[in-house]
């Protein structure tokens, strides 16, 4: 297993997720740092929303006002906001038609053009934030983030005492507020999506959710909604892998990576669904080539092929060539 996903850092995270909280020093004190769930996303929300009105009411644009004036003064036009749209739409549809592919010479167009188009929208919209800017939503993105981070933040690992009270944390200035941001991330990525699936396929995670049966409500003995977005992630991990286990034969030498799993699972899933497309279109006719394969390398794509040769095996029965006589032969109308 890779270093990153030794037992003592999935223990270390496992048990962080269990408590609801991280525990860091704030100022050579102990402050514990509250897992976001509901009831913070509400507060982001409440915020954003108070803080939206309030700037409006002051004469802030709203953005769809901001990019008018952009436009008129040639800063951001329409196209450009349009460029970025087109991006993000060819983006998915390119890693989902990536999805869907299992040979490598399909695949590797594919992914040439998803690493040059992910440079060109990082540069656009990077360009972007450089100039819409001063937004009424841009300011209650702001202050309701702030007032996030205010509201994960205690002195007491019960969770009932803030760090900060309200007066002294609108009185910290930007340095402070960087290294409490920064502060939060830090151990924020530890929960990242990937480090969770390792989690839910680790001896640790298993050992006490295999004493479940299929309803996992009670697990972190909370009511679902009062859990952290880590502990329902964490959950969910959990039951997509022992429904993978169940339904799939996964290679020893990746039992122990949840990406290289899911990836495999998914790619497994392509080759069928291409396959029973390839074997319906190979079955209808003779002379049927997939990407240049003979029928045994189509064998070990899964394709199932009961009539007829393919079109490498007929062109040798014939003296290694084909006449357009026999390509009309071969497909049957």
């Amino acid at each position: 297993m890779h270093d990153e996903f030794d037992s003592k850092f999935l223990e270390k995270i496992f048990l962080e997720v269990c408590e609801g909280f991280s525990t860091t020093k704030i100022k050579e004190k102990t402050c514990y740092i509250k897992h976001p769930s509901i009831q913070e996303l509400n507060v982001v929300n409440s915020y954003y929303d108070h803080y939206f009105d309030k700037v409006v009411k002051m004469g802030i644009p709203k953005e769809k006002d901001l990019m008018k004036t952009l436009e008129e003064n040639g800063v951001w036009s329409k196209e450009d906001e349009d460029k970025i749209k087109k991006q993000e739409i060819e983006l998915k549809g390119l890693r989902k038609t990536l999805g869907n592919l299992f040979t490598e010479r399909e695949k590797e167009p594919i992914e040439k053009r998803i690493k040059e188009l992910k440079k060109e929208y990082e540069d656009h919209a990077k360009k972007r934030s450089s100039v819409v800017t001063n937004s009424a939503e841009e300011y209650a993105d702001k202050k309701s983030n702030e007032k996030f981070l205010f509201h994960c933040l205690y002195e007491d690992k019960e969770l009932k005492n803030k760090k900060f009270h309200e007066d002294e944390f609108e009185e910290i200035d930007s340095i402070e507020l960087m290294n409490l941001y920064k502060e939060y991330n830090s151990h924020a990525e530890k929960f990242s999506e990937k480090n969770l699936k390792q989690l839910s396929i680790s001896s640790i995670f298993k050992s006490v959710f295999n004493l479940y049966s299929k309803d996992v409500t009670n697990f972190f003995k909370k009511h679902p909604l009062d859990l952290s977005f880590y502990q329902i992630n964490l959950l969910n991990y959990g039951k997509l892998f022992v429904t993978i286990f169940e339904n799939n034969k996964i290679p020893e030498n990746i039992m122990d990576n949840a990406e290289k799993i899911l990836k495999h699972v998914d790619e497994e899933k392509g080759k069928k669904n291409k396959a029973e497309k390839i074997s319906q279109k190979a079955n209808e006719s003779d002379g049927f080539s997939y990407a240049r394969a003979k029928t045994s390398e189509m064998e070990k794509m899964g394709v199932e092929k009961s009539g007829g040769k393919d079109i490498h095996s007929i062109a040798e029965d014939n003296g290694g060539e084909l006449s357009m006589e026999d390509f009309m032969k071969i497909h049957k109308k």
